[in-house]
């Protein structure tokens, strides 16, 4: 930690204390203190030509009636990573990636078996006064790293409630049980993993203000490596030439997760859904009448009434199967992230808005440290 940075860190200390401000969440979801701007010098030496800089000090206002900044205090930098972290699983193999053989929120979907989708992950948030909850979804890439949407770490709720993204929790299926055991099959699950998040990573381009949602895609790194297990598993990346660049259009798709349903605000049972994509000539013409303007960086899917990702299952996967090279095996891999859609959900003519993953997977290679 240079010189510097401990007199700022001092300094944003002294000045908290002294003016008795309350603590807050930098965009970059960092704590710190709501002061103002001269009170800061991490924030006030920061060159005002960059307009990048002047977003981040937009985004950093706090206090009644936005006259502070949110004042980052010295924060430890993300230990080094694994030298393997970077390493992505290969459909095909036993402890492979998006295995099929295995036995975002969710309007009309139904029961997952308790085999099914080991990939998906509950994000947990950290609120004050130490309360914790899940109020997005992910996916397990690797050992070290999940993948899920930008929003789920940055957007404007989540700074007016201060809430912190702190851990993942896979291996779950039932989440008013832990161990689950399926009374069908008298199939019972190991305890659920709780793994702490020790980086994250929003994409550099997102933009969380747009109505567009572009760039909607952040990692997660994982304080410890991953065992797989029957019920935690890997999902494959659309790597194959099969699958870069598929046109979806008219073809069934999946999506899965825990979120809002007709009757509650959460299932208790992970629920999953099979949502039509649509073209997105048919998509912009509907997200016209709201002034939004998707890319080929998106997916459009779903529309039909009553079938829909909802609000909880942001972030969670959207997903298809393939076979291998050889056509040995068939697979599951992440066709796209929930992204946003027209509210309330469900609504028929209105598909949701995914995150296009075959577009990302080099930006995703390039972050976990994959040399292939």
């Amino acid at each position: 930690m240079g010189n510097f940075n401990k007199i700022c860190m001092l300094l944003a200390l002294v000045s908290a204390l002294v003016v008795g401000q309350e603590q807050c969440i930098t965009p970059t979801r960092n704590p710190g203190y709501c002061l103002y701007l001269h009170q800061c010098p991490l924030l006030d030496q920061l060159p005002r030509h960059d307009p990048r800089n002047v977003e981040y000090l937009r985004r950093s206002a706090c206090g009644a009636n936005n006259v502070g900044i949110c004042c980052p205090l010295y924060v430890p930098p993300a230990p080094p990573p694994p030298t393997d972290s970077g390493v992505l699983p290969t459909p095909g193999d036993i402890n492979g990636c998006g295995n099929h053989d295995l036995h975002a929120n969710i309007v009309g979907g139904e029961p997952t078996d308790i085999y099914e989708y080991p990939w998906i992950a509950m994000i947990e948030y950290t609120k004050p006064r130490g309360n914790r909850g899940y109020h997005c979804g992910g996916a397990l890439i690797n050992k070290w790293w999940v993948v899920t949407a930008a929003h789920c770490l940055d957007n404007k709720q989540l700074h007016e409630r201060r809430w912190i993204v702190s851990g993942v929790r896979l291996g779950e299926w039932q989440t008013s049980t832990n161990p689950d055991c399926d009374e069908m099959t008298s199939i019972c699950a190991p305890p659920v993993e709780d793994i702490q998040v020790v980086q994250q990573i929003i994409h550099e381009n997102y933009m969380p203000n747009s109505r567009e949602h572009p760039n909607d895609i952040a990692l997660l790194r994982l304080g410890r490596e991953v065992t797989y297990t029957s019920f935690i598993k890997p999902i494959c990346l659309p790597i194959s030439k099969k699958v870069v660049g598929k046109v979806y259009d008219g073809e069934p798709l999946w999506g899965a997760g825990w979120g809002r349903t007709e009757t509650a605000l959460n299932s208790d049972l992970k629920l999953k859904v099979e949502l039509d994509a649509k073209s997105m000539e048919e998509c912009n013409e509907i997200y016209s009448e709201l002034g939004v303007t998707l890319s080929e960086t998106q997916l459009c899917v779903g529309g039909k009434n009553g079938t829909d990702t909802c609000q909880g299952d942001s972030g969670g996967p959207l997903m298809d199967t393939e076979t291998t090279e050889n056509n040995r095996m068939s697979y599951h891999y992440l066709v796209g992230l929930v992204s946003f859609g027209r509210t309330p959900c469900g609504q028929r003519g209105w598909p949701g808005v995914y995150t296009r993953m075959d577009k990302y997977v080099d930006w995703i290679k390039e972050k976990i440290g994959n040399k292939n």
